[in-house]
């Protein structure tokens, strides 16, 4: 079975606000999100999606970067 972490644990392994984390979530597909007992799980497909977002937010690409994919 897969992991389900919180979007607080899920930001506690980024180093980043829950606020953060939880901005992206909101993002994503309702199915990707499991709710129990009033706490919100996220899948790893979710996780992964989420990770990939704050990477991309707090590494914008470079102006060399730009060049190289013209």
């Amino acid at each position: 079975m897969s992991e389900l972490i919180t979007v607080k644990q899920l930001a506690d392994k980024l180093g980043v606000p829950k606020s953060k984390v939880s901005y992206q979530s909101r993002k994503l597909d309702d199915s990707l999100i499991l709710q129990q007992n009033g706490t919100n799980y996220l899948t790893e497909r979710a996780q992964l999606l989420i990770t990939q977002a704050i990477h991309d937010l707090m590494n914008p690409p470079t102006a060399e970067d730009v060049e190289k994919s013209c």
